[in-house]
C-alpha cells in the first residue's frame, strides 16, 4: 500500500472517530434575564433533585451528574451536572454537602431519557461511577413545563466483576417521582420574573425505579 492510500485511510478514521465520539453538550441553569423566543423552537423544563443516602460511602457527596438523550435521535446527549463540583477541591472544611438543587434548562422540544446517574465516590472522592437508569419525559415546542422532584435514595454500594477494570464500584438506588408544583412554580415566578407564560405540569416517567 502506497503513502498516499494509506495517509487517506487515515484520515478518512480520524474523520469517523471524531464523529462517533461527539461530546455531551453541557447543560446549565438558565441566566435570570432569560426570555422565550417565539421565534424558536425551544423550550424551558424545571424540576428538583432531592438525594438521600444511610450508606457510610454515599452520604456525603459533593455533586450528581445525570446523561440525557433525545430519544429519535440518541446521538444528541447532554450532561446536567448539579451540586458543587469545584468543593471537592477546597480545604475538607469547606467541602459542600449535595443535598438537593432545583435545575432550570432549555432544550429543543421532543422525547427525552435520562439514562445515567454518576456521582463521585470514595474516601477521597477521587473516581467517578454510573449506573444506568430510565426516566422518560417530553417537551413540546416554545414552552415552560414542571417535570417534577426526582428523590434519589442510594442503598449500597456494589462491586461489579468483568470487564475494565476487573473490578468496579458501583450503587443501588431507589428512584421516586413527587409532584411539588406549587413550591416548584413559586420558585421559578421568583427566579425568573420575565418568564410570564403558562407553565405546563409535564411530570418525568420513571422507567427503572430501581436497579437492584
Amino acid at each position: 500500500m502506497n503513502k498516499a492510500k494509506t495517509t487517506i485511510i487515515l484520515i478518512t478514521l480520524v474523520i469517523l472517530y471524531g464523529c462517533a465520539t461527539t461530546p455531551n453538550i453541557q447543560l446549565s441553569n438558565l441566566k435570570q434575564n432569560y426570555a422565550l423566543d417565539s421565534r424558536s423552537d425551544k423550550s424551558v423544563v424545571f424540576g428538583k433533585v432531592i438525594y438521600n443516602s444511610d450508606d457510610f460511602f454515599f452520604k456525603r457527596i459533593p455533586f450528581l451528574k445525570f446523561k440525557i438523550r433525545n430519544i429519535a435521535d440518541t446521538e444528541i446527549k447532554y450532561n446536567l451536572k448539579l451540586g458543587d463540583a469545584e468543593s471537592m477541591f477546597a480545604l475538607p472544611w469547606n467541602l459542600k454537602f449535595f443535598k438537593s438543587e432545583y435545575f432550570f434548562i432549555e432544550l429543543e422540544p421532543g422525547n427525552y431519557e435520562i439514562y445515567s446517574i454518576s456521582m463521585p465516590y470514595g474516601r477521597d472522592l477521587s473516581n467517578i461511577i454510573s449506573e444506568t437508569t430510565s426516566i422518560i419525559f417530553s417537551i413540546e415546542p416554545n414552552s415552560i413545563s414542571y417535570l417534577g422532584t426526582l428523590q434519589l435514595t442510594i442503598l449500597k454500594n456494589t462491586t461489579k466483576v468483568g470487564g475494565l477494570p476487573l473490578l468496579k464500584a458501583g450503587f443501588v438506588y431507589k428512584a421516586n417521582l413527587l409532584d411539588e408544583q406549587e413550591e416548584a412554580v413559586k420558585e421559578f415566578r421568583i427566579k425568573y420574573p420575565l418568564l410570564s407564560e403558562e407553565i405546563k405540569i409535564k411530570l418525568m416517567n420513571i422507567k427503572q425505579i430501581t436497579n437492584e
